[in-house]
């Protein structure tokens, strides 16, 4: 069987856990995380990276419509 992945839309969340995972990996650390090109990162600091940004729209398009 498959694993399924579940994303919590929790901006703090997220940003916690791809947090924890830049003191942790070198190759992210490194590459500077935020600015650094997709390319330079882990593949789990790659898959971090855009689950934040993907929450952060969400909750960017809820803060506008307020």
């Amino acid at each position: 069987m498959t694993q399924k992945k579940i994303i919590v839309l929790d901006p703090d969340a997220s940003f916690e856990r791809a947090s924890r995972h830049l003191h942790k990996c070198r190759k992210c650390r490194n590459a500077g995380m935020e600015w650094a090109r997709r390319q330079d990162l882990c593949n789990r600091g790659r898959q971090l990276l855009e689950d934040l940004e993907r929450v952060e729209k969400i909750y960017e398009g809820k803060q506008l419509a307020a």
